[in-house]
C-alpha cells in the first residue's frame, strides 16, 4: 500500500500546474473593441432612462403642483373656519353678557318693588346689550330731580325707547327699574 510519502516523494507530479488566467480590464464604450450593436443599445437604454426620469420628475412635479393647490384650499378653510368660530365666539359672549344683564335686572327690578319713599335707595340696573353698569339714580327723590337729556340718557342705557313727552320718560324708566308702587311718601 502506499501513503502520502511515497506519492509526495516519488518524483512524480501529483498535478499539474496551469498558468493563471489573463486579467483584462473590461472595455470602455468608447473603445473599438465594442461592437456597434452594442453601442447603439446603450444609446437605447440611456435614451429610455431619460425618458423615464423625465417622466419620474414630471409626475413628482404634478403631484408637487396638486399638493400646494391642495394645500391653500385647507389654508382657505381653515381661515373662514377661524373667522367663523371667531364670529361665534363673539355672537356667545354677546349673548352671554345678554343674559347675564337680564338676571341681574330682573332681580334688581325684583329688588326696587319694594321702594315706597323718595328717600329709599334703588337697585341700579344694568345695560341689557353689554352688562356694563348703568348711571341710575340712588334715589327716588334723585330721579324725580332728573331733565330731559338726563332721562333721554338712562333710557337708551336702560335700553328702552325714547318717548317724546317728559311724563311718559318718567313712567317708562319707573317700568324699566321695577318701581311700581304709584303711592310713595
Amino acid at each position: 500500500m502506499r501513503g502520502p510519502s511515497d506519492f509526495f516523494f516519488s518524483g512524480k507530479e501529483p498535478f499539474k500546474k496551469h498558468p493563471p488566467p489573463k486579467e483584462s480590464s473590461p472595455p470602455s464604450e468608447d473603445s473599438s473593441e465594442h461592437p456597434a450593436i452594442y453601442r447603439e443599445v446603450l444609446g437605447q437604454i440611456e435614451k429610455k432612462m431619460e425618458l423615464q426620469v423625465k417622466k419620474i420628475f414630471d409626475r413628482i412635479y404634478e403631484v408637487k403642483r396638486d399638493l400646494e393647490y391642495r394645500m391653500r384650499n385647507v389654508k382657505k378653510h381653515m381661515e373662514a373656519t377661524e373667522a367663523r368660530v371667531e364670529e361665534l365666539s363673539t355672537q356667545l359672549n354677546m349673548l352671554r353678557a345678554k343674559q347675564d344683564a337680564a338676571e341681574y335686572n330682573a332681580r334688581a327690578r325684583n329688588q326696587n318693588t319694594t321702594v315706597t319713599s323718595k328717600e329709599m335707595f334703588l337697585c341700579p340696573l344694568r345695560n341689557p346689550e353689554t352688562n356694563e353698569d348703568v348711571r341710575c339714580p340712588a334715589t327716588l327723590g334723585e330721579l324725580e330731580c332728573y331733565r330731559g337729556s338726563q332721562f333721554d340718557a338712562l333710557l337708551r342705557d336702560l335700553g328702552e325707547p325714547v318717548p317724546t313727552a317728559l311724563k311718559h320718560k318718567m313712567e317708562v324708566i319707573k317700568w324699566a327699574m321695577g318701581i311700581r308702587n304709584a303711592n310713595y311718601k
